[in-house]
């Protein structure tokens, strides 16, 4: 049997592992497409997908919620966390490993009732392979080639645990018409002709969207919501206002203060998206101070851990003083390098600093610069933290950062950015060090997507390549789950070393809605996809 070992309960975080062979397909009624028996409305208050509507292009959370609804992959999860058929209804696996078969479902439609076949497959998987989005996940993807009109045939260059979870990666490896898709330059402002459950038919930038259910969706009565109506907003205190008085039935992600503020009110619920998930301080380890790694390990001594964690996100979401937050089969032993008293801390801190040539002097509460390459003597190390301003943690735990590494004598300045604004920048270099957070859907996707010199994210986390660390991933990626565990763990240290980034824990997502959302699951990877089965009352 093909499966997945990363299975857990759907409360329970998860992590990946892959194993060849075959599943067995959802019970469906084959051959005749029965449109979807939609009769409800439900009402989204979330952030606009700024990086829009194009798996190639869009990897921010926002843009992956949306992407999710309105595309259909090859396989998905369930919640459960195990990867089930999507638009193939069952594949095969060589005795090798090195070949997929994928048989596609005979009922399988786009949104325009035309027929998803097996070009639309290869057009859409050698298209992801080429976007800067997916290049690090299909890496290992020699070729794709359909068989006839209804199969496809996938040649890995070797063995690859990981590649299933690639295919239900859905926003990513969306399956898209190849005849809506080619020439048309503006297909994306507005898709249509989609494979998902529901089509996008308007989209108003900076104010809403709207989606109507998928008449000729393959999986036969869903979905069971006919329209949703998307709202836009980045300002989560506002969004909890419209949940609590009912405009709104669902939101995220939450903070958790108003989650559990409206669900002790009543008629309302939050589920956590407990996937992996990292909050991180990022840096451009190319300009000063942040090219010195003893001005990068002073920061992470002073850094507040499980005190952000508490006061900043209500304790929900582990903590981590040197290494990424994992559990099931690739649970690490923590590496505990920053578990230090407070004066310890300030005290390693300050010997660190003053030995890259960051000095106490003039009576100045702020350091400053003495005998530093290319850095002018008497310059303070005062540097702004920019962070997303409608994120309320991010703004929470930036302003209590700059509170404790001032005992070390370092002015960091927050500085908030819209949400678009940010991550632009961001992609750019523009900032020395910044505060961020992402969820993936899977461990390897994490290391894969977030830290590879060719990961779709990493240039959002850090501006940061190692090849030593890129060869221990590459070798994770085609091991068994507990040789993988020992590569991810060396992979580890190596960041933990480097520090490009400083981790200090995770964030559970947390999805609200109110009581007349019935049936809707958080899954692990933080997709809305339950919202197919989910009903409004």
């Amino acid at each position: 049997m093909l499966k997945n070992t990363h299975v857990r309960s759907k409360k329970k975080m998860v992590a990946i592992g892959i194993v060849t062979g075959l599943l067995i397909p959802y019970s469906v009624v084959m051959g005749v497409t029965q449109a979807s028996a939609a009769t409800t409305t439900l009402n989204i208050i979330s952030a606009e997908p700024t990086t829009g509507f194009d798996p190639a292009i869009a990897k921010t959370q926002a843009s992956l919620r949306v992407m999710e609804l309105i595309y259909d992959g090859l396989v998905d999860y369930n919640s459960d966390g195990e990867i089930v058929p999507g638009i193939a209804e069952s594949w095969k696996t060589s005795s090798n490993g090195l070949t997929l078969t994928f048989k596609i479902r005979s009922n399988a439609k786009f949104s325009d009732g035309s027929v998803i076949t097996s070009e639309d497959v290869v057009f859409s998987l050698e298209r992801a392979a080429a976007s800067g989005t997916m290049k690090a996940a299909y890496a290992n993807m020699k070729s794709v080639n359909a068989s006839g009109s209804s199969s496809v045939v996938i040649k890995l260059g070797r063995k690859d645990r990981t590649f299933m979870d690639t295919l239900a990666w859905i926003g990513n490896s969306g399956i898209l018409s190849k005849k809506a898709v080619s020439g048309n330059a503006s297909y994306f402002l507005v898709p249509k002709a989609t494979s998902g459950p529901w089509v996008l038919t308007s989209n108003i930038p900076q104010n809403k969207a709207k989606l109507e259910a998928n008449e000729y969706y393959w999986k036969t009565g869903y979905p069971k919501i006919k329209t949703i109506n998307y709202v836009y907003s980045s300002d989560r205190t506002a969004n909890a206002s419209a949940l609590a008085a009912g405009t709104q039935d669902m939101s995220f992600p939450m903070a958790p203060t108003d989650a559990i503020r409206l669900k002790a009110a009543g008629g309302f619920s939050f589920e956590l998206a407990k996937g992996p998930t990292e909050l991180f301080w990022g840096f451009n380890t190319k300009i000063s101070p942040f090219n010195d790694i003893r001005v990068r390990t002073a920061l992470a001594y002073l850094v507040p851990r499980t005190e952000k964690q508490d006061v900043c996100w209500e304790g929900l979401g582990p903590v981590s003083y040197g290494n990424l937050i994992h559990s099931g089969p690739f649970a690490q032993s923590a590496l505990r390098t920053y578990k230090v008293t407070r004066a310890s801390a300030v005290s390693k801190a300050k010997a660190l600093l003053t030995k890259a040539g960051w000095v106490s002097s003039g009576g100045s509460a702020v350091r400053e610069a003495k005998d530093i390459d290319g850095v002018k003597d008497g310059t303070k190390l005062s540097f702004k933290v920019p962070f997303e301003a409608n994120w309320q943690q991010s703004r929470c735990h930036t302003e209590m950062m700059s509170q404790f590494v001032k005992e070390a004598g370092v002015e960091a300045l927050p500085q908030a950015f819209d949400g678009p604004t940010f991550w632009t920048e961001a992609s750019k270099g523009s900032f020395g060090m910044h505060h961020g957070g992402n969820g993936y859907a899977t461990i390897d996707a994490q290391f894969l997507n977030g830290y590879t010199c060719t990961g779709g994210i990493v240039a959002l986390i850090a501006k940061w390549c190692n090849k030593d660390f890129d060869a221990l991933v590459n070798k994770a990626v085609a091991s068994s789950t507990p040789r993988a565990k020992f590569y991810y763990n060396q992979a580890e240290k190596i960041l933990n070393k480097e520090l490009p980034l400083i981790l200090v824990g995770g964030q559970y997502n947390v999805v609200g809605f109110n009581t007349n959302l019935k049936g809707f699951d958080a899954r692990f990877d933080s997709s809305n996809r339950g919202l197919i089965t989910a009903t409004v009352s």
